[in-house]
């Protein structure tokens, strides 16, 4: 069925729309960009935080399934929320839930169901916030509270269960928190239990069958640790066994084919581990061969498509990895190219569309890498009492594939209008000039939310027009226009 967060998105759309809803959120058909000239590069967020909270010293980044970026802030106890329209908002600070604090947040994690997950290296717990913004502390430094303590909070994710992970750096265990609230211990110190120890780990991952995986910073290793509580390292020092050694293993991923990656910080060099233990270099510290290099990476993610993402922290760039072992550097020390720089980039991530998130270390801020999706900004918005409005896109326009439409910088809470149509145009109206072409094929209708923005998604477009054009531009009264009604740009969506 439809995930319930979508349907409650999907009753904004018209009868006269000829799209199906269906629970199919499968990964673009378009790959993820692999060369830096065709990934648009944006910071979404500086050292300015939102305005009244400053981000300074990133430690961690996660982006939701409608393109909602979240980042701590572990210098200043606080984590943010980047909206798809560039809307910054605070959503914890130190004052935690209001009885316990939050002290250097380091780890983020977003689930299905828009519930964000924080945790406090220095207060040794976790906090979950509700998209309601409830804030509940659902582990403390007493762990499961059998002796088993959670100390250094760290990296934290959770899986399609809402069950959440979370590694304590200075207790070397992990844990799993169940949405009931159950806590479990799923590794310690012994790690395995056969002689192989988990020391200080720094990351966690979990697949989608809620098997989990830690890798040890000071042990260099990782492990495997079925639900049933089985426990199994998967790499250790030796790395592949042929002469790639693995040292000071920190950022960790799985993809779908439940391949993990393991990112040495002490080797500049990156492992795959297959299922059947096959284990792969498949990044080493010449980057991609030609003169970009990698030294000390950290944060690994995967997309749906196998692509791999690394950053590299002395380096201060990032990597993507074809399924094809093609190593390309999509972002560097240049950041957006007009002046907003990234050094010392640390967490990655990628969103169901592929755009990557890279967090700058030194830099304080973050970036955005657009994935190419056969959008095309066509321009014409018009003026009106919040701005120009703002319609961006996210995700490919394709069979299959979820795309969105998100709208900024309208009036909040105040109906607005979508039109769209299968061809081009330029057609004066309301004192500027609409693109899709005339009479329009329907009509989008919705309500902007309480800071003005809107985020629709495009569910299974039909596979008749494949090969064909969308063309959207949105509309709201506004009194702040001469017309009484603000345009916002047109984009043009060209479905492959």
């Amino acid at each position: 069925m439809l995930h319930r967060s979508m349907q409650a998105r999907a009753a904004c759309f018209a009868g006269s729309i000829t799209f199906s809803l269906v629970a199919l959120l499968a990964a673009p058909a378009a790959a993820q960009a692999t060369t830096s000239d065709t990934a648009g590069v944006t910071q979404i967020i500086d050292s300015f935080g939102d305005g009244v909270e400053p981000l300074i010293v990133p430690g961690d980044v996660d982006v939701d399934r409608i393109g909602n970026v979240y980042v701590t802030s572990a210098a200043t106890n606080t984590a943010f929320r980047i909206s798809p329209g560039g809307h910054i908002e605070t959503i914890i600070d130190i004052s935690g839930d209001g009885v316990n604090q939050l002290i250097a947040p380091l780890g983020i994690a977003v689930d299905d169901t828009g519930n964000v997950y924080v945790s406090g290296s220095f207060s040794d717990n976790v906090f979950k916030i509700t998209p309601a913004g409830v804030i509940t502390q659902i582990i403390d430094s007493g762990g499961d509270g059998l002796g088993n303590l959670l100390l250094g909070a760290g990296d934290v994710t959770v899986d399609s269960n809402g069950n959440v992970f979370v590694i304590g750096a200075d207790s070397s265990s992990a844990f799993r928190i169940s949405p009931a609230g159950v806590v479990t211990k799923i590794i310690d110190g012994t790690g395995d239990g056969f002689g192989h120890a988990l020391i200080a780990p720094l990351g966690i991952a979990v697949d989608h069958l809620g098997v989990a995986y830690v890798a040890g910073f000071v042990s260099d290793n990782a492990f495997r640790i079925e639900t049933n509580g089985t426990i199994t390292q998967i790499i250790d020092a030796g790395g592949d066994g042929v002469g790639n050694a693995l040292l000071s293993p920190y950022g960790i991923a799985v993809d779908l084919d439940r391949n993990v990656y393991v990112a040495g910080n002490g080797t500049d060099n990156v492992f795959r581990i297959a299922p059947g233990g096959n284990v792969f270099q498949v990044l080493d510290a010449t980057g991609n061969g030609s003169g970009h290099t990698i030294d000390a990476p950290i944060g690994v993610a995967v997309d749906h498509l196998g692509n791999l993402f690394v950053t590299g922290t002395n380096s201060s760039n990032a990597f993507c990895v074809t399924p094809g072992l093609v190593a390309v550097q999509v972002v560097d020390t240049a950041g957006d190219g007009l002046g907003n720089v990234l050094l010392n980039p640390e967490d990655i991530a990628v969103d169901g569309a592929g755009n990557v998130y890279v967090a700058g270390g030194f830099t304080s801020n973050v970036f955005r890498l657009d994935a190419p999706t056969g959008w095309t900004d066509l321009g014409h918005a018009t003026t009106g009492t919040h701005g120009e409005p703002r319609l961006t896109t996210a995700g490919t326009l394709n069979t299959h594939t979820v795309a969105w439409l998100n709208l900024a910088n309208l009036r909040p809470s105040q109906p607005a209008v979508l039109g769209f149509s299968t061809a081009v145009a330029t057609t004066p109206a309301f004192g500027g000039i609409t693109k899709p072409a005339t009479p329009w094929d329907g009509l989008l209708m919705c309500v902007t939310d309480p800071v003005g923005e809107v985020h629709m998604p495009l569910l299974d477009v039909p596979a008749a027009l494949s090969g064909t054009t969308l063309v959207f531009q949105a509309f709201q009264l506004d009194p702040g226009h001469f017309s009484g009604v603000v345009m916002s740009n047109a984009v043009r969506g060209d479905a492959p």
